[in-house]
């Protein structure tokens, strides 16, 4: 390390003034370089510089001929006006590309930095002085607590629309208020769950068996009727959301009316990855087939097929006879 030049010989340790500033400068925390001449050469590096800049600096040599990278970032630029006026600069947060290793491409660093002009006995400017730490984990963790709280706000607003959508649609399509209220405390209660399930997860991914397993849970275990089979398929950010609201949707109607009301029957789940995506095939065969199925013309139809388009995808829902039979594409490719 460029460091061990400057580290005091055993018959000459601690001799001088300068000798114990120099040992104290290298074992500093944060990174030090002094920098002598208006091409501004390496005279002292720390560890913590070194460790910086990739054990790049070398003594007697330029920053610029060294780390050839901050030339076009501006930093010669800075040294420069400092070596000229005098003035100090301070930089917060800044970011800084430096090749850490021969051959890779330069990587995003952020330090806290002062530049400050060295001078002789007479006043007159000799060099720079270089000091500064290394933040770039701090500036992360900003970054990602800004994220977060970004991510947040848009989800509580799209939240808040979904349930002020919901609110109105479901008052139109209920015959009384007790079942404008069940309906509409079974769907936020769908979109809770769901919430849950995404806040309690390490990630924003999610796997679709999981979000489909989450909706059913309530039935699985004392249902034997109900056969789920899923490929290894994930889902993520709003998508996540739409998903689990559309298979309660389906849920729903299967417990008023189909395989999961009293006229019994037998439900299969099947998810798959297609070409185009992924498909979601609900199937339901009643004990009893139905004489004369009814118009498809209610809410939770019209609320299905707009969750799959807001999955990037499409739904088909055929009420047949032996029960309902929706087949669901959705868009595994990006978060909706």
């Amino acid at each position: 390390m460029a460091s061990e030049l400057f580290e005091p010989s055993p018959a000459k340790a601690m001799s001088s003034p300068d000798d114990r500033l120099r040992a104290l400068f290298a074992q500093a925390p944060g990174f030090t370089a002094i920098l002598n001449g208006p091409e501004h050469r390496f005279e002292f590096t720390n560890a913590a510089y070194d460790r910086l800049v990739g054990g790049r600096a070398r003594l007697g040599q330029t920053v610029a001929e060294n780390l050839p990278e901050v030339v076009e970032q501006g930093f010669i630029d800075l040294l420069d006006g400092v070596f000229v006026t005098g003035e100090p600069f301070i930089g917060t947060s800044t970011p800084v590309r430096l090749v850490k290793q021969p051959g890779r491409d330069p990587e995003l660093s952020y330090v806290d930095f002062i530049y400050s002009a060295t001078r002789d006995d007479e006043g007159k400017i000799t060099g720079v002085f270089v000091q500064g730490y290394d933040v770039t984990e701090r500036v992360e963790g900003e970054q990602r607590r800004k994220l977060l709280a970004d991510e947040m706000n848009h989800r509580v607003k799209n939240l808040l629309a979904t349930v002020q959508s919901l609110a109105m649609l479901t008052g139109k399509s209920a015959k009384s208020v007790a079942e404008f209220r069940a309906t509409l405390s079974g769907r936020i209660e769908a979109i809770a769950k769901t919430q849950n399930l995404l806040i309690s997860g390490s990630t924003q991914k999610l796997s679709v068996a999981e979000v489909i397993n989450n909706e059913l849970a309530p039935y699985l275990g004392t249902e034997d009727c109900i056969r789920l089979s899923c490929e290894d398929l994930f889902v993520e950010g709003d998508a996540v959301v739409s998903l689990g609201l559309l298979v309660h949707e389906l849920l729903t109607n299967a417990a008023k009316h189909g395989v999961l009301s009293d006229v019994g029957g037998e439900l299969e789940v099947r998810c798959e990855r297609r070409a185009d995506g992924a498909v979601l095939v609900w199937r339901e065969a009643l004990s009893v087939p139905i004489s004369a199925p009814a118009p498809q013309t209610g809410f939770g139809s019209l609320l299905i097929e707009r969750l799959a388009r807001d999955l990037g995808g499409g739904a088909r829902l055929d009420l047949r006879p032996e029960g309902l039979e929706a087949v669901v594409i959705f868009d595994l490719s990006k978060p909706q």
